[in-house]
């Protein structure tokens, strides 16, 4: 793991890890309200204009945290506490003198080069290839990868991918070329920024409680190919590397401390603890069946053979990665009392630089902090005004939304209803197929409903839905149009399908993923509900959740609030407008305050991500008032992941014909 280089994007679509966050319970509390509590919205509308414009934005809302002073003595570098602008991260070009077929083949070497550096892992390069001698990448190395934080050969490497591809000309470029060039120019100039700041290495755990490493580790284990004697070999080597691996992840974590980046005793608790849940499973492990079952479906192994391969990798789970997950918790506890403050990104010198650039890398957008917040603000009160709106209105059915059902039952049974009914608003999909993978007993109490998988991607019938058994729920159906059509699976088909560069769907564009991923999950639901007022409270419900947990993101580690602060804004941009006599506090925040403290930008990438694509979509149709729904998807999606800057340009060429 080379931090803040490129990231590949092989497991950023699926092992989608969850919990019951206490924000998405209080918003359905709300929504589900008796018609007492929703008569008093009356009064709302004698409000004049200057306490409506002021709606839906929190006390604290204008105060920025004070940024800490640099530590004396410290060896690493940290930005200007002044801010860098966005035209020095990004200045305009002057177009390079190579052209036409040479700029093409100047793009592809950069293109194959930032492959090969950002695919690094045996884990990465098995899970996202079928074929990766294709792609110029070798698997002799079986290893998870390395922790890397010595930031000079990555400096190297990227002024060097940024030198090459200021030679190229990008107006002499065909559109998909373009596209790329775009794209790769856009994350290198940002990996240039940010490596020049050792500190920026330091600011997130590795193993933050809900999303790290550690709690996907038995789920990548299990979707790891062995075909061969010499895969099985490979995976043997690589439960043995868990040891080496996850010593250099703690070790990472004890300099944190030292360098004076602890994160909070609640966060180093619960980290231990998800080791504690694994050494739970030492003796039960599914992977010790799940290793047999692939060794059953490799050709000419004798029998001989696989015992001995299921002997040698029983003793490696039982003797090297447990008792290393037994150290790795003993070690996080070691590190409670380090003096963590458990209280966001502000506690750190130079954070708001490190959180501007992380927002850019998880929105997929060149807004500042600024105005994601303000986009955030406005579409929270914009969604909020609609629910007033429906509460209010005499012909909303409330028994219907009570009972409503958005499932047509089994994966199977709403991916195919799905993928016939997408056809009239969505582009044609490359011919492909998919495999269902059942969540393990083990994982499912921590597992989303379901989740994609990019799996493979060197072939269109290698798509892995994963389905969690045990929570499927009334809206399932709508969970399935997120993870399959014309959500995360439809995007990932059509994208490539639709460019030669395989950079374009390696590498992270995570918020543009998961922005049209839940902007197509709202409007999937036509299909299951012809009552639009019934429709849209679902909607609600499920825009509130993922908008009002972003924006207390960026509150923490901007305004530095607390989880008092987050629940106050909850109150006055929703629940008080809602419910005019209930208050949230601080208990109620608890949950999703840990989650987002412990893991940054964590909830941007969803809610920035959708606002978005939303915004990037209604300005087509706003531009474009004549074209269909489907001529704007279409637009949208050739315009493939990028900027939403960069989107909206390419999207809008197309539609201008």
């Amino acid at each position: 793991m080379k931090r803040f280089s490129i990231r590949c994007i092989a497991l950023l679509l699926s092992v989608l890890m969850v919990m019951s966050m206490t924000s998405c319970s209080l918003i359905r509390k709300v929504s589900d309200s008796d018609d007492d509590s929703r008569n008093e919205l009356d009064d709302d509308d004698d409000d004049d204009d200057e306490t409506r414009a002021t709606r839906g934005t929190s006390d604290t809302s204008a105060q920025t945290a004070p940024d800490p002073t640099v530590p004396s003595g410290s060896d690493l570098t940290y930005p200007d506490q002044k801010g860098t602008p966005l035209s020095q991260i990004h200045p305009v070009r002057t177009p390079g003198n190579v052209t036409g077929a040479e700029a093409a083949r100047t793009v592809k070497e950069v293109e194959d080069e930032m492959i090969k550096n950002g695919v690094e892992s045996y884990v990465d390069t098995s899970i996202l290839f079928e074929h990766p001698e294709n792609y110029g990448l070798s698997t002799d190395e079986v290893t998870w990868g390395k922790i890397d934080t010595d930031n000079t050969e990555a400096i190297d490497f990227n002024n060097k991918m940024l030198d090459k591809l200021l030679t190229v000309d990008p107006d002499s470029l065909s559109k998909d070329d373009r596209i790329c060039y775009d794209k790769m120019l856009w994350d290198v100039e940002e990996n240039v920024y940010a490596l020049q700041y050792s500190a920026f290495n330091y600011y997130e755990s590795i193993l933050n409680p809900l999303t790290g490493p550690q709690c996907e580790i038995l789920f990548i284990l299990d979707v790891i190919p062995v075909n061969s004697k010499e895969e099985a070999e490979n995976y043997i080597l690589l439960v043995k590397d868990v040891d080496r691996y996850y010593d250099e992840i703690c070790k990472f974590e004890e300099d944190r401390v030292k360098y004076g980046f602890a994160s909070g005793d609640e966060t180093y608790k619960q980290i231990a603890e998800s080791f504690d849940n694994l050494v739970k499973v030492k003796d039960t492990c599914f992977l010790y069946d799940s290793f047999a079952k692939k060794l059953d479906k490799v050709a000419g192994l004798s029998d001989a053979d696989k015992k001995d391969l299921i002997a040698r990798h029983d003793d490696a789970m039982k003797n090297s990665m447990f008792p290393e997950f037994e150290e790795c918790a003993q070690r996080m506890r070691a590190l409670i009392g380090s003096g963590g403050g458990g209280t966001g990104l502000t506690e750190f010198a130079g954070s708001q630089e490190y959180y501007s650039f992380l927002c850019r890398k998880l929105s997929n957008s060149n807004k500042s902090v600024i105005e994601l917040r303000k986009n955030l603000d406005d579409t929270i009160d914009s969604v909020v005004t609609a629910l007033i709106g429906i509460l209010n209105d005499p012909n909303y059915n409330r028994s219907a939304y009570a009972t409503h059902s958005y499932n047509k039952g089994s994966l199977d049974a709403n991916l195919d209803f799905l993928k016939e009914q997408v056809k009239a608003d969505f582009p044609d999909l490359h011919d492909h197929s998919y495999q269902v993978i059942n969540v393990p007993k083990e994982l499912q109490d921590n597992f989303s409903p379901a989740a994609y998988l990019g799996y493979h991607l060197d072939n269109y019938n290698s798509n892995q839905i994963i389905v969690n058994e045990k929570d499927s729920g009334r809206d399932f159906g709508v969970t399935c149009s997120h993870e399959g059509y014309p959500g995360h699976m439809f995007q990932s088909v059509y994208t490539r399908s639709k460019t030669s560069h395989p950079y374009m769907y390696i590498f992270d564009s995570i918020g543009y993923a998961e922005g049209w991923a839940t902007y197509v999950e709202n409007y999937s639901m036509k299909y299951f509900d012809s009552d639009e007022r019934v429709r849209t409270m679902v909607k609600i419900n499920d825009e509130l959740n993922i908008l009002l947990m972003a924006r207390c993101d960026i509150g923490i580690h901007t305004q530095g609030w607390s989880a008092q602060d987050c629940a106050d804004y909850f109150t006055k941009a929703y629940f008080g407008r809602i419910m005019p006599n209930y208050k949230a506090g601080a208990a109620d925040m608890k949950d999703l305050y840990d989650l987002l403290v412990s893991d940054p930008g964590y909830a941007v990438k969803y809610g920035c991500g959708f606002v978005n694509t939303g915004l990037v979509i209604q300005a087509a149709h706003d531009q474009f008032p004549n074209a269909t729904d489907k001529e704007i998807h279409t637009a949208y999606l050739n315009a493939l992941p990028g900027t939403f800057e960069q989107i909206r340009n390419n999207m809008f060429s197309e539609l201008q014909g």
